[in-house]
């Protein structure tokens, strides 16, 4: 959930859409790459498989609400309340 955020976001402007999303996906490439190594080799045999489970939701909300913490408190409420929003026209 929090990719398709994010790229919502860092989508200022029309023109540069491809630019803006292709920057996110290869920010969560390198991410998933990492995050599988390090989550295999080090986190899984720490914490065990329902520890690393609980970390990785903790770590996805965290970015979510930080994520959610930097746009306008109405796109919040219409998140977090369910109410409908509609987006700029651009």
């Amino acid at each position: 959930m929090t990719l398709p955020l994010v790229s919502r976001i860092a989508t200022a402007e029309l023109a540069r859409t491809g630019r803006s999303v292709g920057a996110v996906f290869s920010v969560n490439t390198l991410g998933t790459v990492l995050g599988a190594a390090v989550t295999g080799l080090w986190i899984l045999p720490w914490l065990g498989l329902a520890g690393t489970l609980a970390l990785g939701v903790a770590v996805n909300a965290a970015i979510g609400f930080v994520i959610l913490g930097r746009r306008s408190a109405r796109i919040r409420a219409a998140l977090i309340l369910g109410r409908r929003w509609r987006p700029r026209r651009w």
